[in-house]
């Protein structure tokens, strides 16, 4: 999964991105329960040495500890480049969802209706093929100022009429 999300990371280009130099780190987010381990690896990477990068940068991770909705949980999220909200977190994204909106930030989630809910990326494994599917929400990322590079929309046949579509 931390490959998947620099993958998303790597295709994605935030409003502000040109200003930013190689030695910033790109802070990846977390709400809810760390799926599989993910947030333990790139903390246990960067304790070790072996940093992991996206966009060439090296990746910091952020979790808030409770998410109340207040103010310091949006000033620690807002500062995230990418927010990953795990499957059964819906109460504590329905809390943050509304102050980060129009915030550049890229959105992933592997729960169930996730951009019918206005997150930007839900990915899910496609039970008959065992392979990793994505919706894309459009709409939510030019909402944000996010795009993705053309690549990465060709390759995943992201549907460009802002509807969420299955890939």
């Amino acid at each position: 999964m931390a490959a998947f999300l620099r993958h998303i990371a790597n295709f994605a280009t935030w409003p502000e991105e040109e200003t930013l130099n190689a030695n910033q780190t790109i802070q990846f987010g977390l709400i809810g329960a760390d799926p599989n381990g993910v947030i333990k690896l790139i903390l246990e990477r960067t304790e070790s040495g072996g940093e992991l990068l996206a966009k060439g940068r090296p990746i910091r991770v952020v979790v808030p500890d409770q998410l109340s909705g207040g103010h310091d949980d949006i000033n620690t999220l807002a500062d995230c480049a990418l927010l990953f909200v795990s499957e059964g977190s819906e109460d504590e994204w329905a809390l943050v969802k509304q102050q980060i909106h129009r915030l550049p930030i890229v959105t992933v989630s592997e729960m169930q209706g996730f951009v019918d809910l206005g997150g930007m990326v839900e990915y899910f494994v496609e039970r008959r093929t065992g392979k990793v599917r994505m919706k894309v929400n459009l709409q939510a990322a030019h909402d944000a100022g996010i795009s993705f590079s053309s690549n990465f929309l060709q390759l995943e046949s992201v549907n460009p009429l802002n509807e969420p579509e299955e890939i």
